[in-house]
């Protein structure tokens, strides 16, 4: 999609947009961080920096790092990610865009998410967030 066409698109036509990227480029990913807790990511790594710059852009969220080839016949590339919370609100942003392979995966790092953070809460802070996820495993079971 051109800037000019960008410019002129709906908001969901842009979502839509993105969300096709997301799918055929990215990963969603339940990180391990240096401090030894796990987060939901979503990233996408290409070599086309100005759909990287307008991932980044449209969510405004995330980082853009450039990432060098790995090897000598591969091309340079950038790389988006967003980690944390802003990955979740992503995550429900894209979820009806995405194939069923990517919604099982989004459900599954959502899962291990609330699992996690309630074994260390007494409180059971994602309870909220665990019946969202339920209501969503059912409606598509449903379809």
């Amino acid at each position: 999609m051109s800037k000019s066409q960008e410019r002129n698109s709906s908001g969901l036509d842009r979502e839509a947009f993105y969300a096709g990227v997301i799918e055929g480029e990215g990963c969603i990913s339940y990180e391990l961080t240096r401090k030894n807790y796990r987060i939901p990511s979503i990233s996408v790594e290409m070599t086309d920096k100005d759909v990287i710059e307008r991932l980044q852009d449209y969510f405004q969220k995330g980082s853009v790092v450039f990432v060098k080839k790995r090897k000598n016949h591969y091309k340079d590339c950038w790389r988006w990610r967003v980690r944390g919370k802003g990955a979740v609100d992503i995550f429900f942003k894209m979820y009806n865009y995405l194939s069923d392979r990517r919604k099982s995966r989004i459900q599954q790092v959502l899962k291990s998410y609330c699992d996690d953070a309630n074994s260390r809460d007494d409180h059971n802070r994602y309870k909220k967030l665990n019946q969202v996820l339920e209501n969503v495993v059912d409606t598509t079971r449903k379809l």
